[in-house]
């Protein structure tokens, strides 16, 4: 290997073309190098690197599986102008893809065959790329127009900006996002491993489990939980998703082992299985070698109460890699409020929306929408004469009790009232308080407030102002008065519907 390497870097068409000098140096090249060299290339030289299978199989042949899975997940993922957080869509992509990718043979194999991982922006429809764009027009299996479809398992495999990040998506399709903990993006890229990256043998390995499992009916083990649900008469409803084809069959257990497959299933209502590779070891055992050989030993499932009904989350994982949409409602929410925050503390108008108007409300000490009056401006104050130099080194004494502190404390309870719900630390609500503080003084520039920046003397039994260290709430930690807070070719195959609303 090492020296055919060095051949090919010798020779002229290789030195003078960057894409196939990087070529000849990938099989040589550490992970960690591997990985930045291929981070800095433009998507149309990842594309020629791809396409190259004598490439792909001298990779394949010289790194682990591990390693030829993140390589190929480089290659295959595509972020796509429109994607609003391209960076952290594209690291979160490219994770899930390497998932899927840990037998070499399927990684290869789907690569030399032009498979693809397409980023989904949050705001635009699949069928705007390119490589979904043939699908405009049509109509899913069950009847739902593919503008309107968030994802995709085909040749390529369409995936979500909003489902990688918990995010919600402004197309109308039903529900704005997935169930929390549910992966569209893992259940797409299932579908492009099953149609295009197994070989024959395995595809009738799944093609026999589907159709032991579907002979078995309501006593067969379905990924989705159970086979229908029956209303308060008895009435049998529709059969879960899981249940439609071999191919959700297999996307649906692909989640389960992953612990991707959160929520309840949008035709029974009732809750998918989503217990990871012990479950599919003791329901489907003809299919569990498969899915290790596909995907690894899998996620281990957390120990929980029996009688719990919080979704399974592997342990180790972080939820914030499987479609976190409860915990980035939280977040945006609490930018929300601390963006409105330093709009009404620095007088500006702020752009009318729900945090604005609520917090709009706190800092007036009222209730309801803030509307501004139409009133006559104020005439520009005198200026101030220039002050006496100081005849006592001391500092003016501070003020006790009456407007400063209550003032201090009615900060306090904004911020309180403001952030109340959402997990700050204390510390972060001592930054917050002391950078209103700040701007409290600066915008009000009179003798009170400059009182409180040249004190030195308690305030009272609620609360204690240092000139060096803040001012602070009893049993919590002082912080400076300088320390703001941070900011913080087959039938194509749609994403499974969102849960009917009504």
């Amino acid at each position: 290997m090492t020296t055919l390497a060095d051949e090919l870097r010798a020779l002229p068409e290789v030195t003078t073309d960057p894409v196939r000098s990087l070529a000849a140096r990938l099989p040589g090249l550490s992970a960690a190098d591997r990985d930045a060299a291929l981070a800095l290339l433009p998507s149309a030289h990842r594309e020629r690197l791809a396409a190259d299978p004598a490439l792909v199989d001298a990779l394949r042949d010289a790194l682990t599986p591990a390693e030829f899975a993140t390589f190929a997940a480089q290659l295959m993922t595509r972020v796509p102008d429109g994607v609003e957080q391209p960076v952290s869509a594209g690291g979160r992509a490219r994770t899930q893809v390497a998932r899927l990718l840990q037998d070499p043979d399927v990684a290869a194999r789907l690569l030399k065959g032009g498979s693809r991982v397409v980023v989904v922006p949050r705001s635009e429809a699949m069928t705007a790329q390119d490589a979904f764009r043939h699908l405009r027009g049509g109509l899913t299996d069950d009847g739902r127009p593919w503008e309107t479809v968030r994802g995709a398992g085909l040749r390529s495999a369409a995936v979500t900006e909003e489902n990688l990040l918990g995010e919600r998506t402004t197309i109308p399709h039903g529900e704005d996002a997935q169930a929390d903990g549910y992966s569209t993006t893992v259940h797409e890229i299932a579908h492009t491993v099953h149609l295009h990256g197994l070989d024959p043998g395995d595809q009738q390995r799944v093609t026999d489990a589907y159709e032991a499992t579907r002979r078995l009916g309501e006593a067969g083990s379905w990924p989705d939980g159970a086979l229908h649900s029956h209303d308060a008469d008895g009435r049998r409803g529709a059969p879960n998703y899981s249940s439609r084809d071999e191919r959700e069959f297999f996307a649906q257990l692909t989640g389960v082992y992953l612990m991707t497959n959160g929520g309840f299933d949008p035709y029974t209502g009732l809750p998918r299985h989503n217990d990871g590779p012990p479950w599919v070891r003791e329901h489907q055992p003809d299919l569990y070698p498969l899915l290790r050989r596909l995907y690894g030993e899998g996620p281990e499932p957390r120990l929980r109460h029996p009688r719990s009904v919080a979704p399974a989350r592997p342990r180790g994982v972080r939820a914030a890699e499987v479609n976190p949409v409860d915990a980035t409602d939280v977040e945006n929410e609490s930018l929300a409020r601390a963006r409105a925050l330093w709009d009404v503390a620095e007088g500006r108008q702020g752009d009318g929306d729900d945090a604005y108007v609520a917090v709009r409300a706190l800092w007036d000490g009222t209730t309801g929408t803030h509307t501004p009056q139409p009133h006559t401006p104020a005439p520009l104050p005198l200026p101030h004469p220039a002050p006496e130099p100081p005849t006592e080194p001391a500092a003016a004494p501070p003020p006790t009790g009456g407007v400063a502190q209550q003032r201090l404390q009615e900060l306090w309870a904004l911020v309180d009232a403001t952030f109340g719900s959402q997990p700050l630390t204390q510390e972060l609500r001592n930054g917050l308080f002391n950078s209103l503080r700040v701007i409290e003084a600066a915008r009000a520039g009179h003798p009170v407030s400059a009182a409180l920046w040249t004190s030195t003397a308690s305030l009272g039994p609620c609360c204690t102002w240092h000139q060096t260290h803040g001012w602070t709430r009893p049993g919590t930690t002082t912080l400076s008065p300088s320390r703001a807070a941070p900011t913080a070719g087959a039938v194509p195959t749609a994403s499974p519907p969102s849960p009917p609303t009504g």
